[in-house]
């Protein structure tokens, strides 16, 4: 272990002297905190309080508030409240965040607030701060009235985004929010739903605790779930065998397992999507159109074309060739492309292909010779 240096001028020195190669370089800032490991704590959060108003650009100061948060320097805390009283609105901004990342709360609009969470954690250890935050985020949020819970789920995506998964999923999020997708209210479950894909866990684990939702009775969490399901991992044989029996037999949650579907490059489901492209219901026929253009493959072209043909009205026209069409092949909707526009246009691609792909043996026949 690296000898620690003591006396308060001399790391004083020290730390102005890589303050002043930091300019610019985000990875001086990352071996400027590992060198400080080696010095106490108070005397680089002493140095720093001192050293601060010169750090004249405010990048700089965000990388070096970045590099002591994310280094777990002892000195962190000290330094990110340095970032809260700053001269400059973007450095406060940045110093909030990752203050939120360790309080698991917003302070921005909170100053009194922010004062008294940080005289309850001066001097103890950065880790020990984020794990007794994140256990009492979730013990308000355990607390929280179902009533209540809607307005309440409204953080969680940020508290998430920016905090520590580990110390969250410690403290029992992953169960709270699981419970939360069934119990609701359905702001709450997709709420929840748009964060827990974010905690690592086992893929059966995860498909499994999936499948339990999509299978519920409740329409509203089932279409919660599909809503956010392309946020999840899961494999062809779990779509096929937990999303295809509800775009067959729930009308209320088709049109949702439709956009399920649609994943890119799975050209599986084209088969299963472009029979809807014809239906009657607005929102189930723009569903398959745009599951079939997230998908991107061509051989759903015909079909949504005979569709236009055999219903040229407005919503047909301009839900399949805006959100279906388009983004298939490149062409910009236009009111005037119809199903038959758009059918003399794809015999023209073939042309186009067929030719090309002719000069293409032409020419390979020719090397061979």
């Amino acid at each position: 272990m690296a000898k620690q240096v003591r006396g308060t001028a001399r790391v004083s020195d020290l730390v102005v002297a890589d303050l002043k190669k930091i300019g610019g370089h985000p990875e001086s800032a990352l071996a400027a905190v590992e060198r400080w490991k080696n010095l106490g704590a108070g005397e680089v959060a002493a140095a720093l309080r001192v050293a601060w108003p010169g750090i004249r650009k405010p990048a700089d100061r965000q990388q070096l508030m970045k590099a002591m948060f994310h280094g777990r320097h002892p000195a962190a805390l000290d330094t990110l409240d340095l970032g809260m009283s700053d001269r400059d609105p973007q450095v406060k901004s940045w110093a909030a965040e990752f203050v939120a990342a360790a309080a698991f709360r917003d302070f921005r609009r909170d100053p009194r607030g922010y004062a008294t969470w940080r005289a309850g954690v001066a001097g103890k250890p950065l880790a020990d701060v984020v794990h007794a935050s994140a256990a009492a985020f979730v013990e308000r949020l355990r607390k929280t009235p179902s009533n209540e819970r809607r307005e309440a789920s409204r953080g969680l995506f940020e508290a998430v985004r920016t905090g520590l998964l580990g110390p969250l999923a410690e403290a029992g999020l992953v169960a709270l929010l699981e419970d939360w997708v069934t119990d609701g209210p359905a702001e709450a479950a997709e709420n929840a739903l748009r964060v827990l894909h974010r905690f690592p866990r086992e893929a059966h684990e995860i498909e499994q605790r999936l499948s339990a939702w999509l299978g519920s009775r409740d329409d509203v969490v089932v279409r919660a779930v599909l809503k956010h399901l392309p946020e999840y991992a899961v494999t062809e044989a779990f779509l096929r065998a937990n999303v295809l029996p509800i775009v067959r037999a729930r009308p209320a949650a088709r049109a949702a397992a439709l956009r399920a579907l649609g994943r890119k490059g799975a050209k599986w489901s084209v088969e299963h999507l472009t029979p809807w492209v014809a239906d009657s219901d607005e929102d189930v026929f723009l569903a398959a159109a745009e599951a079939l253009a997230e998908i991107g493959d061509a051989k759903a072209i015909p079909a949504m074309v005979e569709a236009m043909k055999a219903d040229p009205s407005p919503s047909r026209t301009y839900n399949l060739g805006n959100f279906g069409l388009g983004p298939l092949t490149g062409v910009e909707y236009d009111a005037a492309h119809d199903g038959k526009w758009w059918e003399d246009w794809a015999a023209g691609a073939k042309k186009k292909r067929d030719k090309k792909k002719a000069a293409s043996h032409a020419a390979k026949a020719k090397r061979r010779r």
